[in-house]
């Protein structure tokens, strides 16, 4: 009779533990003493931001406080709230939002030089602090016009589109600059109306008639350097004495919409 009761207690465990029902945890991935923060590519004009950073299960900490480590003076982080998260089995991803704040903004908020910054001090819920790495995250001083910018998200997994407002005027179209150094290493097969972005120049340029509309397609590669990543890139026209931006439009991905947790969490603990 006793060796019918351990057996089964055994199958109950056993059970318990393949389907998740009890405490025990056997979902593959390694285990995380402390949360990754998701390395970011950010370069933009907006004075708000957002942090990742994936936790295991057992983590029970909350971020309470923000600064900046390696910025320039004068820049403070306001934490508005850490209440967003997707969960994926044993990990959860958390996402941070923050006002960036500099006391050196003139009287119409513009900043005399890009906020620039690779480390930022975290201060848990429980008073324990830790120095952690987000990438590189840059706002600009410059203020973009995306006016022209109606439309943008993303279909599947690496694929996303921005529309452009109908065209006010006839225009040929050039290129794309990114404003962050080798970004476009990131993003594969852009296309400006189905004409792929390398067979456009402004010797050889894209032409847009008044009302007409551009619909830009882009796939994102698989280098995992960045989880996040958002970066400015300029549409730029043909003038007479060369060229101009036409508009300013993001480009970029995230765990959150693309559910790549787990392969990013391989990418950088490999």
């Amino acid at each position: 009779m006793r060796k019918k009761f351990i057996a089964l207690v055994l199958i109950v465990v056993f059970v318990f533990t393949v389907t998740g029902c009890g405490s025990i945890r056997t979902v593959e991935g390694p285990d995380l003493k402390k949360p990754v923060f998701v390395k970011e590519l950010i370069y933009t004009d907006e004075m708000n931001v957002d942090l990742s950073y994936i936790q295991d299960y057992n983590w029970d900490k909350e971020i309470s406080k923000v600064s900046i480590v390696d910025g320039p003076k004068g820049v403070t982080c306001k934490v508005y709230d850490n209440e967003e998260y997707q969960e994926d089995e044993k990990y959860t991803l958390i996402t941070v939002h923050l006002g960036i704040n500099s006391n050196r903004t003139d009287d119409e908020g513009n900043l005399p030089e890009d906020i620039a910054f690779n480390k930022v001090n975290i201060t848990w819920d429980d008073g324990s602090e830790s120095i952690e790495d987000v990438g590189s995250i840059v706002i600009s001083s410059d203020d973009f016009d995306s006016d022209m910018v109606d439309e943008s998200g993303g279909s599947e997994m690496g694929e996303s589109y921005i529309s452009l407002e109908p065209a006010e005027r006839d225009v040929k179209i050039t290129g794309l600059k990114f404003r962050v150094k080798d970004a476009e290493q990131y993003f594969t097969d852009i296309t400006f109306n189905e004409t792929p972005l390398k067979e456009i120049s402004i010797r050889r340029p894209l032409e847009l008639y008044e009302g007409e509309s551009t619909d830009i397609s882009v796939n994102t590669g698989s280098n995992m350097d960045y989880g996040n990543i958002s970066v400015a890139a300029d549409v730029m026209e043909k003038t007479e004495k060369g060229e101009k931006v036409y508009t300013t439009i993001f480009l970029g991905w995230n765990l959150w919409s693309d559910g790549t947790i787990r392969a990013y969490l391989k990418s950088v603990l490999d």
